[in-house]
């Protein structure tokens, strides 16, 4: 089985209370975390690849349905 690229990164900062700090979701992996040395109280960054799963993908379509004759109504014409 081949390797595939990481869809997303998942980024956790905690502070040394192991409390979460910061949470996001990256589209790239950072070439480098040089930042991590400036940061105060922070005790560890977890960084965490997501893999896409098209078979648990939900689609939701909406249509914007509307009648115009009501609409015209309820403003007292338009």
């Amino acid at each position: 089985m081949q390797a595939t690229k990481p869809d997303a990164w998942e980024y956790k900062e905690y502070d040394t209370n192991n409390n979460l700090r910061a949470r996001h979701v990256w589209t790239f992996l950072p070439d480098d975390l040089k930042y991590f040395s400036n940061l105060k109280d922070v005790h560890h960054i977890v960084i965490t690849p997501m893999y896409k799963n098209e078979a648990q993908s939900q689609e939701y379509n909406k249509e914007n349905k509307y009648n115009s004759k009501k609409l015209a109504e309820a403003f007292g014409g338009l």
